[in-house]
């Protein structure tokens, strides 16, 4: 597949209206969406820990448009624990399904909360949250492990399970979840084993990573990949025979990643199907997540190794997020609401990992 290295994602995108999507979860929160421009010129970024659940550790994950954000931490007995926290009330255990251990990989705007957790029984299991319902497991495609990933504001979940089969190509397999229908399996690129769906928009279109085979039981590559409302299955490609990974989408279905080239040198995309696949940014470069503005977060200088992280904001400025004061470096931005706000990790001056909440800094 052709690479065109241009930023055609870099004119300032239109919000997408709540109004847009009639049958979207509209409940608001108790709190209100913490402080921090919609629209202008961003000048920089704060930061704030979010502390733990008693322990040394913790990483956000998620943070939708009214500041909350979810995540993991540990507790004081040094377990990981799912969190939800807000500018109120701070942070809060969301608790387990069984054994001691769940995290929280996202929340929509109705604060339902999607992740993983460990049962009773053997494996682990996508869960969904709801302050109404507590954690509630969403069952697997038939194996004994699944995990959520993603939920959108119509409660559709994503995520990873395995399944009751094992072919020589692997029995990992996307899932899309919803109310009343259950858990479905995705498919995967020439039926071959996937990392799971990763993203999911208010469309319903969905992105992740599957492995591409060539004959029985070849070693493929791992590709990024595009799950249609139609079911169709799309390779989103990558550098000549070499692997990509989709992280997350926007509702205009623009989707980033990293693609990899030889020698193992990452590179940050944006994919559509009206565009195709570009390359943006430096070597070394891997984008995390893409907000409706066409705001894209990401890392950057040299990937995976040693990194910053970033945001590429529209005007095609690559602006770096601040670390907490006194660390050494080594920062993760995970996603990025509407409002600009970016839920992530940073390493403290103990060294400590920390979960974290960048804010953006309009220009006066």
């Amino acid at each position: 597949m052709h690479l065109r290295r241009s930023l055609p994602f870099l004119a300032l995108l239109p919000l997408v209206a709540l109004a847009a999507c009639q049958d979207a979860a509209t409940t608001e929160p108790d709190n209100q969406p913490l402080s921090s421009p919609l629209f202008g010129v961003v000048a920089g970024y704060s930061i704030i820990d979010l502390g733990t659940l008693g322990g040394a550790s913790g990483e956000a994950l998620d943070v939708n448009d009214w500041g909350q954000v979810v995540g993991v931490a540990m507790t004081a007995s040094g377990a990981r624990h799912a969190f939800l926290w807000t500018q109120q009330a701070g942070m809060r255990d969301l608790g387990v399904l069984g054994r001691d251990f769940s995290e929280a990989h996202a929340i929509n705007n109705a604060g339902h909360v999607a992740g993983v957790s460990s049962p009773i029984e053997p494996g682990s299991r996508a869960f969904l949250w709801t302050e109404q319902d507590g954690m509630v497991s969403l069952g697997t495609l038939g194996g004994q492990f699944s995990a959520a990933y993603n939920i959108n504001d119509r409660g559709q979940v994503v995520g990873f399970s395995s399944t009751d089969v094992i072919t020589p190509k692997g029995s990992s397999r996307p899932f899309l979840w919803t109310p009343g229908k259950g858990m479905i399996n995705l498919g995967a690129l020439t039926d071959g084993n996937s990392f799971g769906a990763t993203g999911i928009n208010r469309l319903g279109e969905a992105v992740g990573t599957s492995t591409t085979f060539i004959g029985c039981c070849t070693v493929g590559l791992n590709r990024a990949t595009f799950y249609s409302r139609d079911g169709e299955i799309i390779d989103i490609g990558s550098f000549p025979n070499s692997d990509s990974y989709a992280t997350r989408l926007n509702d205009r279905g623009q989707v980033v990643g990293g693609a990899v080239a030889f020698p193992n040198e990452w590179h940050a995309f944006v994919w559509s199907l009206e565009s195709g696949l570009n390359i943006f940014g430096p070597p070394g470069s891997v984008a995390r997540g893409i907000n409706n503005r066409g705001q894209i977060i990401g890392q950057a200088g040299g990937f995976p190794s040693q990194h910053v992280a970033v945001v590429w904001q529209p005007s095609g400025e690559m602006v770096t997020l601040p670390d907490l004061p006194g660390s050494s470096g080594g920062s993760t931005p995970h996603k990025m609401n509407e409002r600009g706000q970016i839920a992530g990790v940073s390493t403290n001056s103990s060294g400590e990992t920390r979960a974290v909440l960048w804010l953006p800094v309009q220009s006066p």
